[in-house]
């Protein structure tokens, strides 16, 4: 078990488990980099969009769907699952993934 929340939060970004922020984006990122490493493409790209589609097309759903594929973008460079949250994390602190607050 890994708590992408306390995860974040404990790298100092301030946002705990919060909803269209910092937090919010990293989970989509490592949980997407993670699904990705160790699923079939195919079947974590299914995962990820069934997961959006509830609300598909709103700016909540596209803000995850591009964090999501980042997270995939970062699975194929990096192994590990350390590799990838301290990928995440660095982009999610540094605003190379996308937040809506």
């Amino acid at each position: 078990y890994d708590s992408y929340g306390d995860n974040y939060y404990a790298a100092g970004s301030g946002d705990v488990c919060g909803d269209r922020d910092r937090s919010d984006a990293f989970r989509h990122c490592y949980g997407s980099a993670l699904l990705y490493e160790n699923l079939n493409d195919d079947f974590a790209s299914k995962v990820l969009e069934l997961h959006e589609q509830p609300d598909a097309g709103s700016d909540a759903s596209r803000m995850d769907v591009y964090n999501n594929f980042f997270g995939r973008l970062v699975s194929e460079k990096l192994d590990g699952r350390t590799a990838l949250k301290n990928r995440c994390l660095t982009a999610a602190g540094n605003g190379e993934l996308r937040i809506l607050k």
